[in-house]
């Protein structure tokens, strides 16, 4: 079977969640399912000399999540105590500063385990990942691609506020694109976002909310 979808960066409500729900009327059940998969990669980590061909067993939820602040308006000359601009300005500094914490999950591990027998005596760490991780973590998060296998990743991609050059709006709001890691969820998510910004008057909508993936045996007979 192919199946086409149209809409998976919006959540694929019409897309893939359609195509699913044919398939569970007509009662069909895979062996394997391949989606558009990894990459072969080069130079992504310092010391591997060969291409390294990624299969994905795993895929992080992406969420959408709107922050709003709401306060007083008016005119830009006279500025009322606080402006709903400055709390989005505080609200997106404690994200890019205070992160999700760092883990490292089973296909992960996996995955580096798998890389080091080609790249030499740093390979011997990353072999033993599951005990140097302490050492390795800040290394791993000087790269975004492994960055981003090692943590829930909280990015902002839309802001909105006034649109008129001597206005103070009266509200504001940024677009969050959460890429969730697996075990965590949307609300370990909003948990965290609440945690950070305590004593900010800011308020949360889910706009797009997807898990993660379960994960795939990569020892399994389809892998």
């Amino acid at each position: 079977y192919l199946a086409f979808g149209f809409d998976e960066e919006v959540g694929g409500g019409l897309g893939a969640k359609e195509i699913a729900a044919h398939f569970r009327e007509k009662n069909l059940r895979f062996f394997m399912v391949l989606d558009e998969g990894g990459a072969v990669m080069e130079d992504v980590l310092e010391g591997v000399t060969v291409p390294l061909a990624l299969v994905g067993v795993a895929e992080k939820g992406s969420s959408m999540i709107k922050v709003t602040a709401k306060g007083e308006g008016g005119h830009s000359s006279m500025p009322p105590e606080f402006l709903v601009t400055e709390v989005l300005g505080k609200a997106l500094l404690t994200i890019a500063s205070q992160p999700m914490e760092a883990r490292l999950t089973g296909a992960v591990e996996a995955m580096f385990q798998g890389m080091g027998p080609h790249m030499g005596w740093k390979g011997k760490l990353l072999g033993s990942i599951r005990t140097s991780f302490p050492l390795v973590r800040k290394t791993l998060e000087k790269t975004p691609a492994l960055h981003a296998l090692i943590r829930t990743t909280i990015t902002p991609t839309v802001v909105r506020a006034g649109n008129a050059y001597n206005v103070i709006p009266q509200e504001a709001s940024i677009i969050l694109n959460a890429r969730i890691l697996s075990g965590d969820t949307t609300e370990d998510v909003l948990r965290h976002l609440k945690k950070i910004h305590e004593g900010l008057p800011v308020q949360y909508q889910y706009l797009v909310k997807e898990e993660a993936s379960k994960v795939t045996d990569h020892e399994g007979e389809a892998f």
